[in-house]
């Protein structure tokens, strides 16, 4: 005998249902995004520890395109970060990585050309922040002495084996 099959439609879309509570999902608008969820974490005054407070299967995020760029943009903004810890970092090789292992920034940029960035200042500026103006700019990976800066994590992410092995070395 066959058994009718019943459909339940979603009350709320998949990708909403995925997130936890306090984390925004990605629009669903076409854009290209290198997670599910989103969410503000705990300040942050190195990217080893924005690493450490966006907890395990999240990670910094490492925009993948202009749209994602502008949900980071606006999920800072309703928090009042001026600054953020973007989920970038300089390789001994010299190329910018993501933290995440994904390679979801390939091809899209956003440095802030009027000031030259990247410029590696004094060659110690090995990770990314987005900056007051919107852009990114590299700076020092470790900023304890100074300033912290907002954390916005994504999910599911997982740090990469290559980022652990080029943290000490940053800072």
């Amino acid at each position: 005998t066959d058994i009718p099959r019943v459909h339940v439609p979603y009350l709320v879309a998949p990708s909403a249902m995925a997130c936890p509570f306090g984390w925004t999902p990605a629009p669903q608008d076409g854009g290209a995004y290198s997670a599910r969820c989103y969410a503000s974490v705990d300040w942050a005054t190195s990217l080893r520890e924005c690493v450490e407070n966006c907890g395990a299967g999240a990670a910094p995020v490492c925009p993948s395109s202009a749209a994602e760029n502008a949900l980071i943009i606006r999920l800072a903004t309703d928090e009042s970060i001026a600054r953020m810890w973007l989920g970038m970092y300089r390789s001994a090789s010299g190329d910018f990585e993501c933290v995440a292992d994904t390679s979801a920034s390939a091809g899209y940029s956003n440095w802030n050309l009027i000031y030259g960035e990247p410029n590696n200042w004094q060659g110690r500026e090995d990770c990314v922040q987005l900056g007051v103006s919107s852009n990114w700019e590299d700076i020092s990976c470790d900023y304890r002495s100074r300033m912290t800066r907002g954390c916005i994590c994504g999910s599911p992410l997982n740090v990469s084996a290559a980022y652990l092995d080029e943290v000490a070395r940053m800072e």
